[in-house]
């Protein structure tokens, strides 16, 4: 697993939204699972409401690229993007074939493979955000097997964690999930 950060300048505060971006659909779970684990430990699990902490995003690109995507591009600069990258997917190369019609105007990509499509549509995407000074980060794993997502999940953990440490938030602490969970007693009965 490596990681690579796009120069850019400093954040001046810590980033208020963290995206997790993926490629593919296969991956959503990880994405779900970064969501969870970075709004626990950095969300104000501190019984103080300081509001500070991240709120985790997440997004398929190049699904959410005209969505989510422009949020990042032209919205407000308070996020960090993160792009979970594999090298070796395991998937059957798809081919883009040309049509005689050529109706979606797709024949320019005639000959390449889904893969290369949306490499280029991650480095594209990476080097707008450069250009603006939007910070980005890529998290690249040689494969997608046990090992390398243990190695991830291992990575992100300690990662939130240093995170709430460093912001003065106990990371394992939960008192914001406590009203929740007594209210839905009390209409439980129990």
């Amino acid at each position: 697993m490596t990681t690579r950060r796009w120069t850019t300048p400093p954040l001046l505060s810590p980033p208020k939204n963290t995206t997790a971006c993926t490629c593919e659909f296969c991956r959503s779970g990880a994405r779900r699972w970064n969501r969870w684990a970075v709004a626990r430990p950095t969300a104000g699990r501190e019984p103080r409401k300081d509001g500070r902490g991240a709120t985790p995003l997440t997004a398929v690109n190049t699904r959410d690229l005209h969505s989510r995507g422009q949020q990042h591009q032209a919205g407000r600069r308070d996020k960090l993007i993160t792009n979970l990258l594999v090298d070796e997917s395991g998937n059957i190369p798809l081919v883009i074939p040309a049509r005689t019609d050529d109706t979606d105007e797709l024949n320019r990509l005639a000959g390449r493979t889904l893969d290369e499509v949306l490499g280029a549509a991650i480095r594209g995407t990476n080097l707008a955000y450069a250009e603006d000074a939007r910070p980005t980060s890529d998290i690249r794993l040689p494969r997608l097997d046990e090992f390398a997502m243990g190695g991830l999940l291992q990575m992100l953990m300690l990662a939130v964690t240093l995170e709430g440490y460093a912001t003065g938030i106990n990371p394992f602490g939960q008192p914001g999930v406590e009203a929740y969970k007594r209210h839905m007693q009390n209409e439980l009965g129990q």
